[in-house]
């Protein structure tokens, strides 16, 4: 499966297994990924969510606010955690800066 999902997880258990194997930790599982979902921004504050679970798929403006805050919690940086969402802000106040493009 080609998402970002996927290759993060790939990234997290090479990374385990370079430490275990640093440790002579031996027996170490190989590797396995189930599926937690997948999200999708489509603009306008609507999104698209599909989980694996009782939820199911959703659609709309609740599905743009979960895309938002699993998008927060991705961020590598308490920095960036806090800079992202008053990016928003400007932009719904303000518009996008279009004198960059």
């Amino acid at each position: 499966n080609g998402t970002a999902q996927v290759a993060e997880r790939q990234g997290r258990y090479i990374c385990d297994l370079l430490k275990a194997e640093a440790t002579n930790t031996k027996h170490y599982k190989p590797f396995s990924w189930n599926n937690q979902g997948m999200l999708a921004y489509i603009g306008d504050y609507q999104g698209v969510t599909n989980l694996p679970s009782k939820y199911g798929k959703l659609t709309g403006f609740k599905s743009w606010l979960i895309w938002r805050s699993v998008y927060l919690t991705k961020l590598g940086s308490w920095r960036n955690r806090l800079q992202v969402p008053f990016d928003w802000a400007r932009t719904f106040f303000f518009g996008r800066d279009t004198s960059r493009f």
